[in-house]
């Protein structure tokens, strides 16, 4: 039986250990740095991260070559940087303190579902985001029609990332003390309600 080939990547990102979408944000910042037709190796345990990988394609030049597991653990990805053709995503879900996969990884295979493309954007400080040029914000977040923040807390601070007519799925009141997936359906940090929110800003209920 032949052995599987795999390509030779020009650089490898080992990004064990990271929750996703960290290691598709980790992958587009190396990604940048190569030259078309390059490879690079991502290697992730995230269990989100193969969904995420292979939804990329559908608004970025790149291909996903191959995967394979590897032996010190993790799942390895080899993506070839294409051409510099964009595509620009139907949305943006920029996400803030949810647990990997989150509800906003699942929104996002809801919406692909109906032919909805969504780029996810993991806002961990707002800080160092809004110290960033404007130039690498607007790389960041994207220029999708729509923008949704998803937070379990209030709107605050969230309007400088998706505008005063982004969406935003969270709280208005007060916290409660409980399992976060019970307190994510309690307040409707749901990923139904993400997509549903998507879909209605796009007209497409």
């Amino acid at each position: 039986m032949a052995r599987a080939t795999f390509p030779k990547p020009h650089v490898t990102l080992d990004m064990k250990g990271a929750a996703c979408p960290g290691p598709l944000l980790g992958a587009r910042r190396v990604l940048d740095e190569l030259l078309a037709g390059e490879v690079m190796l991502l290697i992730s345990d995230c269990p989100a991260t193969k969904d995420d990988l292979f939804s990329w394609p559908n608004y970025a030049d790149v291909e996903i070559l191959k995967t394979r597991k590897m032996a010190q653990g993790g799942t390895g990805y080899y993506i070839r940087k294409g051409k510099g053709r964009r595509v620009s995503p139907h949305a943006v879900l920029d996400i803030r303190g949810a647990t990997c996969p989150g509800p906003i990884v699942e929104a996002k295979k809801l919406l692909a579902a109906r032919g909805i493309s969504a780029r996810v954007v993991s806002v961990p400080c707002f800080e160092l985001l809004m110290e960033a040029p404007e130039a690498a914000r607007r790389a960041i977040i994207g220029d999708a029609k729509v923008k949704v923040g998803v937070e379990a807390a209030i709107r605050q601070g969230w309007d400088a990332i998706i505008g005063s007519d982004g969406i935003f799925v969270g709280m208005n009141s007060f916290g409660a003390s409980a399992p976060y997936k019970e307190l994510y359906k309690k307040f409707g940090i749901t990923a139904e309600a993400v997509a549903h929110a998507a879909l209605g800003k796009l007209g497409k209920m």
